[in-house]
């Protein structure tokens, strides 16, 4: 029952994540209502002389009246409606041109944007077919007018609203932070991806003996999902010893080995067909959720600052603040997992894990080297990176900082900059040096 409700889960993820289904369920709610208002209209008619104080309001209008008001309704909804189309795709143009291409497609995964499209969408066909929809001669449909006035009242809060948080979505501070808080919620995952039973054991840990099998993955493209916890159950059940060669988000060929498994019994195409339906592989980068995904979109921004076109130090900074901030998250949780045992002591998995020199390798290192020009840029890594390193524990992570510092201190021996800039920086990096051994006693 568990394992049915998760794939359940997974499956409303990916139609949350791929297709539009806010503009469904809105959809849906709006038939519900219009039929509702229907029906509403024909006890109206029905009942009308009942109730003598709304008599004559209720017979008073004119039902030609009707068409107009709903043609009126339409027109306004859809001057509304290309009004929104517009500040969209300026919005979209502004964050091509000043952050990323990358990241327009995670403007169209905003639940916000896409209820608000989607209600000018609904509305104007619905005023569109609304009078289509009745015989004016014996139902009277006021309640139906009333409800489509009030949705043409909500299109007009929904554009204020929209206005707003288009504006606060394009913000570099805004992207940075979504990018950030994802990727700390990814890289906590990876950290600790399965729920072990190592910690119950008391054996002596041992490793598997037998044949090495290596699966292919099933198709090309990149990994968007692994189960590990399900590769996890698998080999504590056979008794064998799996490895995983690739971490989510990296691209594979169907030619190429995604899993090594070490069995003293046979494995059966079948158990083997299992193994690679735990890895998840599509042929679309814009469709995965992983943390290199939004590590990716953090550079870009940057590099894209940094750039001779836009020339933006101040978001290249902004960026650089975050991912001092992520390499600091990655500090305090430690070395990740990556080797897994059963019950019995016995080594069942290993999984490729991120590791700090990765990340830093990956922005850091990146933003440095198209740094090499920018002498602004430099003195505020080289302050951020003063401000990170006395958060790190080992021998290695104390290392990787004073590598990237070290390479900007050469940027200051080739005397790239005016002597005043180049003393300036410095400057920096005596009093990161400084700061560094106070800290560490060095």
């Amino acid at each position: 029952m568990r394992a049915l409700f998760n794939r359940i889960l997974d499956r409303l993820h990916t139609l949350h994540s791929q297709y539009w289904i806010e503009s469904f369920l809105l959809l849906l709610g709006i038939v519900l209502l219009a039929l509702g208002s229907y029906q509403l209209d024909i006890f109206l008619t029905e009942n009308m002389k009942s109730y003598p104080w709304f008599y004559y309001i209720y017979y008073d209008i004119d039902k030609s009246g009707f068409i107009q008001i709903s043609s009126l309704a339409a027109t306004t909804i859809a001057t509304t409606a290309a009004l929104v189309f517009s500040i969209t795709i300026v919005a979209l143009l502004s964050i091509a041109s000043n952050f990323s291409v990358r990241y327009v497609m995670h403007t169209f995964s905003d639940s916000k944007m896409r209820l608000i499209i989607s209600l000018f969408i609904i509305t104007y066909f619905y005023a569109f077919v609304f009078p289509l929809l009745y015989n004016f001669e014996h139902v009277n449909p006021l309640a139906q007018l009333a409800f489509l006035l009030f949705l043409v009242g909500l299109c007009f809060l929904s554009l204020v609203i929209y206005m707003k948080h288009i504006m606060q979505s394009i913000q570099v501070d805004t992207i940075c932070q979504y990018n950030y808080e994802r990727i700390i919620q990814k890289l906590e995952c990876t950290f600790l991806p399965i729920e072990s039973r190592d910690k119950k054991s008391t054996h002596k840990k041992s490793t598997v003996m037998g044949k090495e099998y290596k699966i292919s993955a099933a198709s090309s493209g990149y990994i968007t999902k692994i189960n590990y916890q399900k590769i996890y159950e698998a080999a504590c059940e056979k008794k064998i010893y799996i490895q995983v060669i690739f971490s989510e988000g990296d691209y594979i060929l169907d030619s190429t080995y995604a899993l090594r498994v070490t069995s003293s019994k046979l494995l059966d195409e079948e158990f083997e067909k299992k193994l690679r339906g735990y890895i998840q592989v599509t042929p679309i980068e814009q469709a995965s959720d992983t943390s290199q995904k939004y590590i990716k979109h953090l550079i870009d921004i940057a590099l894209k600052s940094l750039s001779t076109g836009v020339n933006d130090t101040v978001s290249a900074q902004t960026v650089l603040e975050y991912i001092t901030a992520i390499i600091r998250q990655v500090y305090r949780m430690g070395d990740p997992q990556d080797t897994f045992y059963d019950d019995e002591g016995l080594k069942v998995l290993t999984i490729k894990t991120i590791s700090i020199d990765d990340l830093i390798d990956e922005t850091i290192d990146s933003i440095r080297f198209y740094s090499s020009d920018n002498q602004p840029a430099l003195c505020y890594l080289v302050m951020l990176l003063g401000n990170t390193v006395i958060f790190a524990k080992t021998k290695k992570q104390k290392d990787l900082i004073n590598q990237q510092v070290s390479a900007i201190e050469d940027v200051v021996k080739s005397k790239r900059f005016l002597p005043h800039d180049n003393e300036t920086l410095q400057t920096e990096i005596d009093d990161y040096r400084q700061k560094f051994a106070e800290r560490f006693n060095d």
